[in-house]
């Protein structure tokens, strides 16, 4: 008896094409809306973060001074250095969360002339700011490579940027 080798069954089924609003996956069209982004220059971001950053140095060591004026004794070198990094650090989340929750922009982003944005170009609502400052504090914790991503990004957007999709745009 010979054997006869046909095609499988499943060789004659021929796939419909795509209608034209599916063939695109759904990245290409967020690629292209942060292309029509107005991005602005990393100076303005960085303007923005100094003015901030002196502010809030300046709110840490003058604590810092007050208190050991109100110890009457000067604290060990390495004490008195972890304390005031804690501190640096605590300010400046807490200093953040108030002026990114409860408005749209810092003192330094108000000064550089940037507030936030979502990348539809909307005013961002109050939830979308907290997980703003929550991505930020995840951009920050890797040695605060979240945020020099923006050097080697190609749009200019920090991590906390595209995880909380709001950027800083000039107002």
């Amino acid at each position: 008896m010979a054997t006869t080798w046909t095609s499988p069954e499943w060789a004659g089924i021929e796939l419909e094409a795509l209608p034209q609003n599916e063939s695109q996956p759904e990245h290409r069209s967020a690629a292209v809306s942060l292309t029509a982004l107005r991005l602005e220059p990393i100076g303005l971001r960085l303007m923005a973060a100094l003015v901030d950053s002196s502010l809030i140095a300046a709110a840490v060591l003058g604590a810092a001074l007050a208190a050991a004026v109100s110890i009457g004794h000067p604290l060990p070198a390495g004490i008195a250095g972890f304390c005031v990094l804690w501190g640096l650090l605590l300010a400046g989340l807490l200093y953040q969360a108030i002026f990114l929750i409860l408005d749209n922009a810092t003192p330094g982003m108000r000064c550089a002339g940037l507030f936030l944005s979502t990348l539809d170009g909307q005013c961002p609502t109050r939830p979308q700011r907290g997980v703003r400052l929550g991505a930020l504090l995840l951009s920050l914790l890797p040695a605060g490579l979240g945020v020099a991503w923006i050097l080697f990004d190609g749009d200019h957007l920090c991590w906390h940027d595209r995880l909380s999709r709001t950027y800083l745009r000039k107002g």
